[in-house]
């Protein structure tokens, strides 16, 4: 990574001195406008009138050829019909070679000539003075060159470096730093990849978080029911009794329960969403559901897609909630559908949930202040899991005062699992 933006430097290079170098080729070679031909016999017509006659002395010939090339500050060669060197106003310059020139009346370069080849036979080469040639077009060639260099590696160097600052963070919390987080610099590509670093980043920490707080309550709850049994288990070996072996046996499932509950806790934890999707009637998982328990039941039927195992579980805790805090009376569950929702209601006539603990309720081993620790055997993970099942499924729950005295507590889901947004 750390050498990337030299790659895309040089490739930019690269296509710029092949853009150089193929421009000027294409022009040299392909450059044939046919009114350059018209030009230069005008020109050839034109210089046959100032040069010399043909059938002039050498003398002559010199004297007008040097006074040509003073007046026009120019280098002149005359040439006779068969390529022989007759006059020149300086160094005699050289004759086309036509393999360099592909036959063209003029040549390019640091020293541009041109070859006109006059009506009687004769050819005329001039040139630019030897002090009169000017660097100045190769000059602001270099110093576009060197511009345009430094615009792509500093353009290069941007670029790469938000990405060498993303690298940076990724290995930070590769090495267990939960709070490494990646400046969003622009609206493009590498912008929203630090946009989806930062959220996957937040998440990532967020579920450690959640496993820490997870392992360390789960630990502290397994204490009471290990304890019981222990105390239990003495207790029976030095006197065996049937309510010994009652208490031995429903602190142990208790502790199975507990768990299976922080399993499932974990699970739901970890994963983006369900595999096992089926078509559910949740009236009739809810009827096969509360044969156990005391409570009455109404709605109508409501199919909609999920898994079947998570939404009994939904249930079942919902009515171990009631039956826990329900004071002691028949808890009402219904089932409605509306619009493209499930609905399940869950009422009965406890003590209530104060308004200060309701967002807290469904809270990981959360219990409300009122309620001692163990007094009626859960672990608080019961409408955590109501929570996460719902959020699973699409949907969400809710925890309101029941006219009357109690609590109630809605359960909405989406019915179609495919493309469905969560629902509040």
């Amino acid at each position: 990574m750390r050498h990337l933006y030299i790659k895309i430097y040089l490739a930019f290079l690269l296509i710029m001195a092949v853009v150089a170098i193929l421009a000027p080729l294409s022009w040299w070679l392909f450059d044939q406008n046919p009114k350059d031909k018209r030009i230069y016999e005008t020109f050839s017509k034109l210089a046959a009138k100032a040069v010399p006659p043909i059938d002039a002395s050498l003398t002559v010939q010199q004297q007008k050829i040097d006074a040509l090339a003073t007046d026009l500050s120019l280098r002149l060669t005359l040439y006779d019909a068969q390529n022989q060197h007759i006059v020149s106003s300086d160094e005699p310059l050289p004759l086309p070679q036509k393999r360099r020139i592909s036959g063209r009346q003029f040549s390019r370069g640091i020293n541009p000539m041109i070859y006109l080849h006059l009506p009687d036979g004769r050819s005329l080469i001039i040139a630019r003075k030897h002090h009169e040639h000017s660097f100045f077009p190769l000059l602001m060639l270099f110093s576009a060159f060197i511009i345009f260099s430094l615009g792509i590696y500093l353009l290069a160097k941007r670029l790469t470096g938000r990405l060498e600052r993303l690298q940076t963070a990724v290995d930070r919390l590769g090495e267990g730093d939960m709070g490494a987080r990646v400046a969003v610099e622009g609206k493009d590509e590498i912008a929203q990849l630090a946009k989806r670093f930062n959220h996957a980043a937040e998440r990532i920490e967020q579920l450690v978080q959640a496993q820490k707080n997870l392992l360390a309550t789960a630990s502290h709850e397994l204490r009471t029911p290990l304890t019981r049994m222990q105390m239990a288990l003495d207790l029976f070996m030095q006197n065996p009794k049937p309510e010994l072996e009652r208490e031995l046996t429903q602190n142990i499932q208790e502790l199975d329960d507990l768990i299976d509950e922080v399993l499932l806790a974990s699970k739901l934890d970890t994963i983006d969403q369900l595999h096992h999707i089926e078509t559910v009637d949740l009236l009739g998982l809810l009827a096969e559901e509360a044969i156990h328990y005391q409570v009455n039941i109404s709605g109508e039927p409501a199919i909609l897609e999920g898994d079947a195992y998570l939404l009994r579980r939904l249930i079942r805790n919902l009515l171990e909630n009631a039956q826990r805090y329900g004071g002691g009376t028949s808890s009402e569950f219904s089932v409605k559908q509306q619009d493209q929702i499930t609905i399940l209601t869950a009422c009965d006539r406890g003590h209530g949930v104060p308004e200060s603990e309701r967002k807290h309720i469904f809270d990981a081993f959360y219990r409300p202040s009122y309620i001692s620790e163990g007094a009626h055997g859960g672990a608080g993970l019961g409408l955590s899991l109501v929570k996460q099942i719902a959020e699973q499924h699409h949907g969400s729950v809710t925890c309101h005062p029941r006219q009357g005295g109690g609590t109630c507590f809605e359960v909405r889901l989406a019915n179609r699992w495919e493309n469905s947004n969560q629902v509040s």
